[in-house]
């Protein structure tokens, strides 16, 4: 029988708190997700039976904080697939999956625990590969991260990435090292906290823009953000669970991240 006995489980997702809107005319204020997204939400009533519920969104006309009615499923902790997200870029493979055609222990497994809390900023001068960001000559930049940082990733795991820095002193994931994770390390899913580069040259123009999303997604590797707790994990090796809602068409899903560490 499967038991969870001698395993400690730690949430990898933040709590957060919508900004509601409730039937009586309260409003509730709430907190955002690690990316600074706010979640809004509005009360109704279920006239059937008079109980509550609510829609996720901001009230027709918009919010302050969140000035659109709608919002997606990119806020808070999401798995992101490359079928139906990137698809229609140019360049990205023609059999890339969504994550409805991926099978469920894509989600879930052993995984590498990677805190490059060592991956020491170094000056401007000396860095000259920093892909995004302004920086002075003499200030700190973060370093990129290679196959070297990754020492407790094996075959087949899913990868979780966090380091303590900020802004421009974050460690960058590059194209080179994503190739590596894919075809050397087989990596089923890319988990990632806090202090991680990853988003960069997003508005260069094609194949040269998203290059982490490019080699990922377009490999089938899906990505899971924004992390949180990873720098609290005590092993190297933990099992992993996060699960998308099981919904074709769905380029991106919430989801409850888990690791699972032996006490």
């Amino acid at each position: 029988m499967f038991s969870l006995d001698g395993l400690k489980p730690v949430d990898l997702s933040p709590r957060l708190k919508a900004r509601s809107y409730l039937v009586d005319g309260t409003l509730l204020e709430g907190n955002t997700d690690p990316n600074g997204k706010p979640w809004v939400m509005r009360e109704g009533r279920f006239p059937g039976d008079n109980s509550l519920f609510k829609l996720y969104g901001a009230p027709p006309g918009g919010d302050e904080v969140w000035p659109q009615e709608r919002q997606s499923t990119h806020h808070g902790v999401h798995i992101q697939g490359g079928g139906g997200h990137i698809s229609h870029w140019a360049g990205v493979p023609d059999d890339m999956k969504g994550l409805w055609e991926m099978p469920t222990e894509t989600f879930m497994g052993p995984a590498g625990v990677c805190n490059l809390k060592n991956l020491t900023p170094e000056p401007a001068a000396e860095r000259g590969d920093y892909p995004a960001g302004r920086v002075r000559e003499g200030d700190p930049r973060g370093l990129e991260i290679k196959p070297e940082h990754l020492s407790h990733v094996e075959k087949g795991d899913v990868v979780l990435l966090t380091s303590p820095f900020e802004e421009v002193e974050r460690p960058w994931l590059s194209a080179e090292t994503c190739s590596w994770l894919v075809s050397d390390r087989q990596i089923k899913m890319l988990g990632i906290g806090p202090g991680i580069l990853w988003q960069y040259l997003q508005k260069a123009e094609a194949p040269g823009n998203s290059p982490v999303k490019r080699v990922l997604l377009g490999a089938n590797v899906p990505i899971v953000q924004p992390l949180v707790n990873i720098d609290t994990l005590t092993k190297d090796r933990v099992f992993y669970v996060s699960l998308p809602l099981r919904m074709t068409k769905m380029e991106a899903s919430f989801t409850r991240a888990l690791a699972f560490e032996e006490v």
